[in-house]
């Protein structure tokens, strides 16, 4: 069975046993119903906010790899400055340095990172 059928069979199910609830038009079968309305916007509401928290880790993560992969970048280009490089290309290799330390802070300060580390950092299962 595929998984659009299943989602059709849940729906089936549900909308049968609404039917048979409503027609018989009792208090026990109209409590069932108010339950599985709860139940059913419950279960929405935890869906959304996974996808919620996905997004967010999702994010973290895309930020994560990017200073990564700068810090990679300034730890052979230190290498490199120390090591390697000719006293006649060291300011600019400084200077290239510098500039990519900044945008690794500039990451790390951002409002985006500080937003995204926040929002995981409410959530009530941390």
């Amino acid at each position: 069975m595929e998984r659009s059928d299943t989602k059709f069979q849940i729906k089936l199910i549900f909308s049968q046993l609404f039917r048979k609830l409503f027609l018989r038009n009792d208090s026990f079968s109209l409590m069932w119903i108010l339950t599985i309305q709860k139940t059913v916007q419950y279960l929405k509401t935890k869906i959304l906010y996974i996808m919620n928290q996905k997004q967010l880790f999702t994010k973290l993560d895309e930020i994560e790899q990017e200073i990564y992969r700068l810090n990679n970048i300034i730890s052979v280009m230190y290498v490199d400055l120390q090591s390697v490089c000719p006293e006649s290309g060291k300011s600019e290799r400084s200077e290239g340095l510098s500039y990519l330390t900044g945008l690794v802070h500039e990451k790390v300060t951002s409002e985006e990172f500080i937003r995204v580390v926040q929002e995981l950092m409410n959530h009530p299962d941390f």
